[in-house]
């Protein structure tokens, strides 16, 4: 599309626009990609608004450089869209959120391997990304939580969405969140239900091992029954979940994957999070156009 003439040359050097969304008097608002993301085909569109107050904007802008920072692909970089004011910036990635896979597509739970991975990322996110920071995320609901598709690696990528949840450090809301997020992905079963000892045609998972030390289903059974039977009230520590279930959940993952499942998994989230249609419902007239880098 064509960019109108008081665009600064910096924001066209910075962004490759989409599409116009809307139009008014009082500005535009354009869709565009970073100008980095063009190749290989990006996987997120941004829409970008300022406010026209100077006091407003540069405290809006300041909040932006800060949430830009955190350069990691397991936190989605998002500012959530504010129904009250006159900005906002966000992403639309592609990919599916956990709850409207839940909904959808696993009522009774998630594959065992499916859960490992994203315990596994989840708590890295956690523990790597945000925790040396001095914050966390305290809200881990499943739409809050994103699943990716990739071509490069064999599981989907897994991102935190919603930077509005992330407040100072607190171990043990860290903790309660894992487990009730662990909760909603498997129903809260005590042990791996039945379908998911068998791989989808119903014979041997490929990979568990059922060495009397080393049971991939046994080892499995207990971490759903640690999730199940743990005490939210209790006050065990970051440390000890990570250590007591981040490497057995990374071989788990392995042991107890399902290829078919995981194609499943892909063929969903392969889809653009939103549509055309969705997408002009979330944007509201006014506004304007395009941030210009130098403001950043």
């Amino acid at each position: 599309m064509t960019l109108p003439s008081n665009v600064p040359k910096s924001a066209i050097d910075k962004y490759v626009p989409i599409k116009l969304i809307s139009e008014s008097p009082n500005g535009l608002i354009i869709a565009v990609i970073p100008n980095n993301l063009v190749k290989p085909t990006p996987s997120s569109l941004l829409a970008l608004r300022i406010p026209r107050s100077r006091e407003e904007r540069e405290a809006l802008l300041r909040q932006i450089e800060s949430l830009l920072n955190i350069k990691t692909r397991r936190v989605t970089r998002v500012i959530d869209y504010d129904p009250r004011g006159n900005w906002y910036v966000t992403s639309f990635c592609h990919g599916r959120d956990l709850q409207h896979l839940k909904e959808n597509f696993f009522q009774d739970g998630f594959p065992p391997f499916l859960i490992c991975k994203i315990f596994d990322e989840v708590m890295a996110a956690q523990g790597t990304e945000l925790g040396p920071k001095g914050i966390c995320h305290t809200d881990l609901e499943g739409s809050n939580i994103i699943l990716t598709p990739t071509e490069k690696e064999e599981f989907p990528i897994v991102r935190i969405v919603h930077l509005n949840g992330i407040v100072i450090w607190d171990e043990q809301a860290v903790v309660k969140q894992m487990i009730r997020l662990l909760r909603y992905l498997t129903n809260s079963a005590s042990r791996i239900p039945e379908k998911y000892r068998m791989n989808k045609k119903g014979d041997k998972l490929e990979y568990v091992i059922k060495d009397e030390d080393t049971n991939s289903l046994r080892i499995g059974d207990d971490f759903y029954s640690f999730i199940a039977n743990y005490d939210l009230e209790g006050n065990t520590s970051w440390e000890d979940l990570k250590s007591r279930w981040m490497n057995e959940a990374t071989a788990l993952m392995k042991e107890l994957y399902d290829s078919e499942r995981l194609l499943d998994v892909m063929e969903i989230i392969i889809e653009p999070k939103f549509t055309d249609d969705e997408f002009r419902e979330a944007v509201e007239d006014g506004g304007m156009d395009i941030i210009d880098d130098r403001d950043l």
